[in-house]
Parts: structure tokens; C-alpha cells; sequence
């Protein structure tokens, strides 16, 4: 029988270590990954999207637990904090700050602020935040928002899985009546379908909080899905490593 050399030992006890430290690693990497909802996406464009929820025809009053379906067949139920009824409104109105209204969005059935044109938006009309519960899991989901009173504001969005928090986030803003497409977009991503219940609100603003729109609501897919094998790669470097160690030793 062939006694094991002095390196043989050695790159065992190197493979061993590494392989476990490795192991070690991945575990670490798993348990503090945050979420994958923890992506978030200040952009239309961090969305691929599947499918869109149009609050139209403006004009009419969406009562709190309305429903709306979206054009990927997603079905989803809209509340409003207050249980007052909110607004579905067109962003085509007027171009710049109007006489009538000069420091509101809100204008009738049409929203004279800065949520992209050429869409329907949904207004709280004072009724609170806005709570959307899905019928399914979805994997992405976003829109932009405005507080009506124009000036500076905070908006949060928060998504959860079958209750629980699954991530939170705060974006400053400003509210004016430019119309010109630059209100803030907020959105969740996730790498698996797990969102079915997204919430949107203003947590600081100029006046009245409970008083804001938002536009068009996207879901999709993240438009970059982290790659699976991560982990995988780095094992496989590992016993790389290794081997060429090995060859090493016996040269």
C-alpha cells in the first residue's frame, strides 16, 4: 500500500478546509441575502412589463374594494384606507399650472400634475393610502405617484407575501403641474413570484397626505433576474483550484 506523501497530506487537509470554508460561505451568502423583493426600482425601465392596470374610463368613482383586472389577466382588489371612494382621472389635462386649480393636480376628471401622459390615473380623492391585493403571486410591480397639493414629498411602498412585510421603501419627490412624465416611479422586484399585495402611501408632504394619485400600474418580471448558478460557480472554482493544486504536488 502507498504511503501518503507530505503533500498528498497537505492538499488533503487544503481541500478539506477550503471545501468547508466554502460551504461555510454559501450558507452565510444565503442566510443574509436580503429578500429578492428588496430590489427596488426607481425606473420603468428596472420592470419588464407583462401586463398593465389601466384605472379608466376617467371620471368615475372607484369605491373602496373594487376590482380591476389587469391586461396579463391579473385579477386584484383596490382599497382605500378611509373606505371613501377614490377617483379614476386622465393625465391629459391641461399643459402648466391652470388658473382654476393653481395648487392642485387634481382637476375634475382630469389631472393637471406630472404623472406620465396619456394615461388614466387612480386619485385617492382624500380617501388614504392605496392597498392592492393581487389574486395571485406576481414577481414585480410598480407606478409612479403624486401628492395633489404640489410641493415636496415622501411617498412608501410596501409589498407582502400572505401577510407578512416582505420589503419597504421611501422616495422623496416633488409635486408641480409640468405634466411633463416626471413624477417618481416606485417598484418592487422580486425573483420569484411571491408580491401579492402592494401598498402605496405619502408619509410626508405640504398638505394633505391622504390626497394623491397614482398612474397606470405595471407588473412584469425584473429586467435583470440574478443568475442561478452563483453558488454553483464558486464550488466548481473551488474543486478547479484544487485539482491544480494537486497536479502541482505531483509534478
Amino acid at each position: 500500500m502507498k504511503c501518503p506523501t507530505t503533500a498528498d497530506t497537505f492538499f488533503r487537509r487544503f481541500l478539506t478546509t477550503t471545501l468547508a470554508a466554502a460551504g461555510i460561505a454559501a450558507l452565510l451568502v444565503s442566510a443574509s441575502s436580503p429578500s429578492a423583493a428588496a430590489a427596488y426600482n426607481s425606473s420603468k425601465s428596472g420592470i419588464k412589463t407583462l401586463g398593465v392596470v389601466d384605472w379608466g374610463p376617467p371620471g368615475f368613482d372607484v369605491p373602496s374594494d373594487s376590482t380591476f383586472n389587469s391586461s396579463n389577466n391579473v385579477a386584484m382588489k383596490v382599497r382605500f384606507e378611509s373606505q371613501q371612494a377614490g377617483k379614476a382621472v386622465s393625465t391629459k389635462g391641461i399643459s402648466g399650472i391652470g388658473p382654476s386649480e393653481p395648487t392642485h393636480a387634481g382637476n375634475g376628471d382630469e389631472w393637471d400634475g406630472n404623472l406620465y401622459g396619456d394615461q388614466n390615473a387612480l386619485w385617492t380623492n382624500g380617501a388614504g393610502a392605496i392597498t392592492i391585493r393581487f389574486d395571485q403571486y406576481v414577481q414585480a410591480v410598480g407606478a409612479a405617484i403624486q401628492t395633489n397639493y404640489f410641493g415636496d414629498f415622501t411617498a412608501e411602498i410596501d409589498v407582502f407575501h400572505d401577510g407578512n412585510l416582505l420589503a419597504s421603501f421611501l422616495q422623496n419627490g416633488n409635486s408641480n403641474g409640468l405634466e411633463d412624465g416626471s413624477a417618481i416611479f416606485m417598484g418592487v422586484a422580486d425573483d420569484v413570484k411571491e408580491i401579492d399585495t402592494v401598498r402605496f402611501s405619502i408619509v410626508n408632504c405640504a398638505q394633505n397626505c391622504d390626497d394623491f394619485a397614482i398612474d397606470s400600474l405595471d407588473l412584469g418580471v425584473p429586467n435583470q433576474v440574478p443568475e442561478p448558478g452563483t453558488l454553483a460557480l464558486l464550488g466548481s472554482g473551488v474543486v478547479g483550484l484544487g485539482t491544480m493544486l494537486r497536479r502541482r504536488f505531483h509534478s
